[in-house]
């Protein structure tokens, strides 16, 4: 996450942060170094995991920059 926000210049490791962390408390993910693999249940939930980041992603993204403006 870190490596493609540098790309694009978006702060996406501190937007998703909350998101990844709730995830390795449910057993869904697992912190290895710089990365967040799966576990079996986070594997089963992989869809859903993705959309719902997207979604997280797009809506602080979208509020954050209209911030900006006001």
């Amino acid at each position: 996450m870190q490596a493609l926000g540098r790309h694009f210049d978006l702060p996406l490791a501190e937007l998703s942060k909350d998101v990844f962390d709730q995830w390795t408390e449910a057993g869904l993910l697992t912190p290895q170094g710089p990365w967040h693999v799966q576990t079996v249940a986070g594997q089963f939930w992989h869809v859903t995991m993705s959309q719902l980041l997207m979604n997280v992603l797009g809506f602080r993204l979208k509020h954050e920059n209209a911030a900006k403006f006001f």
